[in-house]
């Protein structure tokens, strides 16, 4: 008989852990409200689509459902703020409990490596990226993000991401500068942050769970930050 290994004795005993407290009737709820949570809606870019099938992994292993809204090389401003109108549809039929939003550095999106259409605000204006207006006008579309969020009786959470540096230059020589203007609104939005650069850039290990593009994370990287998102926004309770 195969001598049990470490790991496969720390998974048994994890499986266990789960099993006594389902048993138990424990269930998932929000930190800041004890709410129950069955549903996750996650937004954003690149950056949280990759992470989705680690986020559904965390909040499935006690019956949360994960959703995703979004799209590569996009941000809430791209394609005239179609995140918008996708989360409301969304919402719509999958009543979340929690919507987590992320948001990197794009601005007019891109599909298969064209870039979408610039975005003209309600005055008419058309919006040059990299401009004060741009960043004024995604702040707006953050806080209506916010808002639709609240309209539907969820509760909004937004991820705050490690400072630009000269490798996230690779998508756009303004890539750095945006990340860290998007973070600076990401601090004025009055909701809760789950603050993924601290916490990634306090590990020892920073180059073994981040890719080298300064943007994204490597597999090992997207597991500490599912892990992070999960232990800021719910707990388990009898």
């Amino acid at each position: 008989m195969r001598r049990a290994t470490r790991a496969n004795r720390a998974a048994f005993a994890a499986f266990l852990a789960v099993a006594v407290l389902m048993a138990a009737g424990c269930q998932l709820v929000e930190k800041s409200t004890r709410r129950p949570v069955k549903r996750v809606v996650v937004v954003g870019d690149s950056v949280m689509n990759w992470d989705v099938p680690y986020l559904q992994q965390q909040y499935g292993a006690w019956g949360a459902q994960v959703r995703y809204v979004g799209g590569l090389s996009t941000g809430p401003l791209s394609y005239q703020k179609r995140w918008a109108s996708d989360l409301r549809a969304m919402l719509a039929t999958f009543p979340a409990d929690l919507v987590i939003f992320e948001a990197c550095c794009h601005y007019e999106g891109t599909t298969d490596g064209v870039p979408g259409p610039l975005y003209v605000n309600s005055g008419g204006a058309t919006v040059q990226p990299d401009t004060e207006l741009m960043y004024t006008e995604l702040a707006a579309a953050d806080a209506e993000l916010i808002q639709i969020v609240r309209d539907a009786g969820a509760s909004p959470y937004w991820v705050k991401l490690p400072p630009g540096n000269a490798n996230s230059a690779f998508y756009g020589p303004t890539f750095p500068t945006r990340i860290d203007r998007f973070n600076q609104i990401v601090d004025t939005l009055g909701v809760p942050i789950i603050d993924w650069g601290t916490l990634v850039m306090s590990q020892p290990n920073v180059d073994a769970l981040r890719y080298p593009d300064g943007i994204h994370y490597l597999d090992a990287g997207y597991l500490f930050v599912a892990k992070a998102t999960y232990a800021a926004t719910v707990a388990l309770v009898p």
